[in-house]
């Protein structure tokens, strides 16, 4: 099926696989759709977004509205789990609210999930901590889980005041955007065991959002003088294939390159260029987080 082969659906388990994709596409049955064609299908709802449905996609199209995010650009991160969709009751209780207001950290002061600031429901629909004008967490009742970093001097783009040289552009510190990526993934990872969500998949979005006309450059370490990518084009908007959680949980280290390898090829950057990463092996590489060099 990887290979866009057709399948014939013999064993009950290829004829419940047909099932879901079937489902998951919102196609009749009846249709008559070839395995071919509906593995076109599904990849065609998987680029566009289709994988999440309209409810999910406008509580992310929303974040756009908070005014310290639109002002500075921001990247924004949302994970939603599947089967779908399962309300998590106990959204508002001590352990979760906890969970929001003291997020694990992979080291002090990194870029991260983590604020000063308390959580609080809003609208009986999601728990939501705001750092303004930095950072926001929300995570909503039926498990949609939703970050969003500021590209500032305070955040993002910390670090890069020396190689500033116009206004015009944004000036991303790749560390930063790595580390809080996979700062992410792995908090997806604890509220999942939280949650007690045993079984299924998760998938994750990345949006990169700037302001109307910006350029955008990458830069790796606040010493460095010289950007190691460039990105002029429009927002972009990633939906990654399911990841299937399996009995050991979550590697969040390999659940977050996908979207640091789709971060970096924003930006033009080869895969001999990116840093803090091992690409033979498609991990994150998290000791690197606390490199001085």
């Amino acid at each position: 099926m990887a290979n866009g082969a057709s399948v014939n659906p013999k064993s009950t388990s290829e004829k419940e696989l047909r099932s879901k994709l079937l489902k998951a596409i919102g196609e009749s049955h009846s249709l008559g759709i070839s395995d071919e064609d509906l593995l076109r299908i599904l990849r065609e709802r998987l680029e566009e977004g289709g994988i999440y449905d309209s409810d999910e996609r406008q509580r992310v199209a929303k974040i756009a509205q908070i005014p310290f995010l639109a002002d500075n650009g921001y990247l924004l991160l949302s994970a939603a789990f599947r089967p779908h969709k399962k309300e998590f009751e106990k959204i508002f209780d001590k352990d979760v609210v906890n969970l929001a207001e003291h997020v694990p950290v992979f080291r002090s002061y990194g870029w991260d999930l983590s604020t000063t600031s308390r959580a609080r429901p809003v609208e009986g629909d999601f728990l939501e901590v705001v750092d303004d004008p930095v950072k926001l967490l929300r995570i909503y009742r039926d498990g949609l889980i939703i970050a969003a970093g500021s590209i500032s001097p305070n955040f993002l783009s910390w670090g890069t005041e020396e190689v500033r040289k116009s206004e015009e552009k944004l000036y991303i510190n790749a560390l930063a955007a790595v580390e809080y990526i996979t700062n992410f993934v792995q908090f997806v990872e604890i509220f999942r065991v939280l949650a007690e969500i045993k079984v299924g998949e998760v998938i994750f979005s990345l949006e990169l959002h700037k302001k109307p006309g910006e350029a955008g450059l990458l830069i790796p370490r606040s010493m460095f003088k010289k950007a190691i990518g460039n990105f002029a084009g429009q927002d972009k908007t990633f939906y990654f294939s399911p990841v299937v959680i399996g009995e050991m949980g979550l590697n969040y280290e390999k659940a977050a390159y996908p979207l640091v390898e789709r971060f970096y090829q924003l930006f033009g950057v080869m895969h001999e260029d990116f840093h803090y990463v091992d690409t033979e092996h498609k991990t994150v590489i998290v000791s690197s987080f606390g490199d001085k060099t």
